[in-house]
Parts: structure tokens; sequence; C-alpha cells
């Protein structure tokens, strides 16, 4: 009988040391990946503006839905459920800025595309501005998967998109 209770209270322990080490984390963050395509900066900047193509090269979208224009509003649905966006800023081919378009999820912020030419192709930042409202989930965003896990994904995704090897 004492064995599940050690073990019954080195679980509630472990819990409430990470929602207490979560706690004392900012809500806020801040996370960049970069990527060099061969791919020029205008076709770089078609793939990221062309919303519902996206679907076919981003591994973790299931769809997408154009809601609206000025400003371009669409949800993405992915397994975690559904993702409402809105584009904040263009300077076609150089900078997209996208948010996230909803105050009840337990995270938001924007993310910043920077794409410049290099060479025959193109550099391609991505930086994000988030943040992660619930204590467990800021512990777990930045410990145990890291603010650039989604990040990198997107990174990758487009580098496939183009044929490109990802490494």
């Amino acid at each position: 009988m004492l064995i599940p209770i050690i073990v019954c209270g080195a679980i509630v322990t472990a819990v409430l040391v990470v929602l207490a080490a979560g706690s004392m984390l900012p809500e806020s963050h801040q996370a960049s990946v970069n990527r060099r395509l061969a791919a020029s900066p205008e076709a770089v900047w078609a793939a990221l503006t062309d919303l519902e193509g996206q679907v076919h090269w981003r591994k973790d979208l299931q769809s997408i839905k154009v809601l609206g224009q000025d400003p371009v509003r669409w949800v993405e649905t992915m397994k975690m459920g559904e993702v409402p966006m809105r584009i904040d800023r263009t300077e076609a081919p150089a900078l997209l800025v996208t948010r996230i378009d909803s105050d009840d999820l337990p995270f938001g912020g924007t993310w910043t595309f920077n794409v410049a030419p290099d060479g025959q192709g193109s550099n391609v930042t991505i930086t994000e501005d988030g943040f992660v409202k619930p204590p467990l989930f800021r512990f777990l965003s930045k410990y145990v998967f890291g603010h650039d896990k989604t990040l990198n994904g997107f990174a990758d995704s487009l580098v496939s998109k183009f044929g490109e090897a990802v490494g």
C-alpha cells in the first residue's frame, strides 16, 4: 500500500513542479528559423501567399478555408484543431506578416516571413513573436517541444515543396 502512495505523491509533486516552473516563464517568446532555397523570391512568395495551395505541401495541414479579403483571413485545420489566421502586412515579394486571429486560443502571435534574394535563390527567415497562456503549455513549449518546432516544420515543408533536400 505504501508504494502506490509514494508513486502518486511523486506524480503530484512532478506536476506541481512543472506548473510552478511554467508559471515563472514569460507568456511571450520569440523564435526564428532560416532556410536557403534555390527558388527565387517570387516563387517563394507565390508559395507563401497561395493559401489553398499550401494543403499540398504543408505536412501539418489538413485543410484551409479562406474566409475573406481585406484583410485576408482564413482557417487552418490541423490535427490539433482549427486556427483562424489573417494577414497583417505584405510587401511582395519580401515581407509577409501573418497573425493568429483569435483571442480564445491558449496561444497566439505573429509569424514574420522575410524573403531575401540570395544569388540565384532565396534566403527565408521566419520569426515567431508568440505567447502561450497556460503555465503547463509554457513549460512544454519551452522545454519539451521548443518554441521553434512548428517553425521548423513549416520551413522544412517549404524546402520540400521546391524539391530540395531537408537537412
